[in-house]
C-alpha cells in the first residue's frame, strides 16, 4: 500500500512530490491535502485459471450471449452528467451505447486517442464501429488504415456485428496490409510522408475521422529509427489535420498499465481507452473498458463492462439492476 497525489481533474493517482498530472497534465501544485490510498489488486485465484478451458475471447463471447439472454445478470448504463465542453472543442460520437456519456460527449476532434487491449478485447471492431457509424448515421467521412486484417476480413467481422458498412461504403475508405505495405516501404521516401500521399487528399475532401490498426504493425512495416522522435512527428501531424484519430495498440497483460509499464504513446496521446477481459465468477470472462486519459476533459474514470449484441455495442456499470433495454446514443455534440 502506497500514498500518492490525487489528481482534482481526471482522479488518477500521482508521486506525493509530482507537480504535473502524469494522466491529464493538470498542474497539481497546491493540491497537497488531497489523497488517495492505492491498494495493489488481489492475485487472481489459480483454481479460477484452471477451471477455465476456453480461450479468454472466447469465453468473452459466450458471457456477451447470456448478457443478452439474461435480464437479471445484465447492468445498467453508466450515468455521467456531461461536463462543460471546452469552447471551441467539437466532439464526434462513438455510438457506443453509455460510452459517449463516459467521455463527457464522444471523442474530441483534433485529439489522438490510443485504444489499448490484448487479443480478443474488440479492438478493431470499437475502432471500425465508430467510423462506419458516423459515416452511415452522421455523413462523416473515414478513413481505416489495417496494417493487420484485410478489408474482406473486415468486412466479415463487421457484418456479423451488425455494422452498416453497406451504408457507410461512399464515406468510409479501408485500406489494407497489401495496399498499406506497398506505400510505406516503396522507395526512399520518407514513412510519413508516404501516408501523406493516402491522408491529406482525403482530408481536403472533408475527411473528420482516422484510424490506424495497429501501432505495433505499423513500426514492424517502417521500423521507427527514434521511436519517440517518430510517434512525436505522426501525433502532431494527426492534430494538425484536426482529425479525431484512434490508434489501436496492442498490449498484454504483462504490458498493460497495472503492472507499471508505461509507453511512450501513453505520454504523447491526448487520450488512452483501455479494453481488458476480466475473469467473472469461475466460468466466464467479461470485457471491460476504462478511459484513463483525456487531456483537459472531465469523463467517467472507473472500469465498465463492455460487451456487443447484433447491432449494438454497450458500456455499462460491471453490476447493477436488471434493465430491459438500454437508451440509445446520445445525438451528436
Amino acid at each position: 500500500m502506497a500514498v500518492r497525489l490525487k489528481c482534482p481533474e481526471c482522479d488518477g493517482p500521482n508521486s506525493d512530490d509530482a507537480k504535473v498530472c502524469r494522466w491529464c497534465n493538470t498542474d497539481l501544485r497546491g493540491v497537497h491535502s488531497v489523497l488517495a490510498t492505492v491498494h495493489a489488486p488481489p492475485p487472481e485465484s489459480p483454481s479460477i485459471a484452471r477451471s477455465l478451458r476456453l480461450a479468454p475471447s472466447d469465453r468473452a463471447h459466450v458471457f456477451d450471449a447470456r448478457m443478452h439472454a439474461s435480464a437479471e445478470s445484465q447492468a445498467t448504463t453508466v450515468v455521467v452528467e456531461p461536463p462543460s465542453v471546452p469552447e471551441g472543442l467539437v466532439r464526434l460520437p462513438t455510438h457506443v451505447t453509455g460510452l459517449d456519456g463516459a467521455l463527457g460527449g464522444g471523442l474530441p476532434e483534433g485529439y489522438v486517442v490510443l485504444l489499448e487491449g490484448g487479443p480478443g478485447t474488440m479492438k478493431s471492431s470499437l475502432a471500425l464501429w465508430t467510423l462506419a457509424h458516423n459515416a452511415a448515421k452522421d455523413g462523416r467521412r473515414g478513413l481505416y488504415l489495417s496494417f493487420e486484417e484485410s478489408a474482406g476480413s473486415l468486412f466479415k467481422q463487421m457484418t456479423s456485428l451488425g455494422v452498416p458498412l453497406a451504408e457507410a461504403s461512399d464515406r468510409l475508405v479501408i485500406a489494407d496490409p497489401t495496399q498499406l505495405g506497398r506505400t510505406v516501404r516503396g522507395g526512399k521516401q520518407d514513412w510519413l510522408d508516404s501516408l501523406r500521399t493516402i491522408v491529406e487528399p482525403l482530408q481536403r475532401d472533408g475527411l473528420k475521422l482516422f484510424a490506424l490498426d495497429s501501432l505495433g504493425s505499423l513500426d514492424t512495416h517502417v521500423r521507427f529509427r527514434e521511436r519517440p522522435h517518430e510517434l512525436m512527428r505522426f501525433f502532431d501531424w494527426l492534430r494538425e489535420l484536426g482529425l479525431a484519430s484512434i490508434i489501436v495498440a496492442e498490449r498484454s497483460e504483462d504490458g498493460s498499465r497495472e503492472s507499471g509499464v508505461v509507453h511512450q504513446e501513453d505520454f504523447l496521446a491526448d487520450g488512452i481507452i483501455q479494453l481488458r477481459l476480466r475473469p467473472v465468477g469461475e466460468d466466464d470472462v467479461q470485457r471491460r473498458l476504462r478511459v484513463v486519459k483525456m487531456r483537459g476533459v472531465r469523463h467517467e474514470a472507473n472500469e465498465m463492462a463492455f460487451w456487443a449484441r447484433t447491432g449494438q455495442l454497450l458500456v455499462a456499470a460491471p453490476s447493477g439492476p436488471p434493465f430491459e433495454e438500454l437508451p440509445p446514443p446520445p445525438p451528436p455534440v
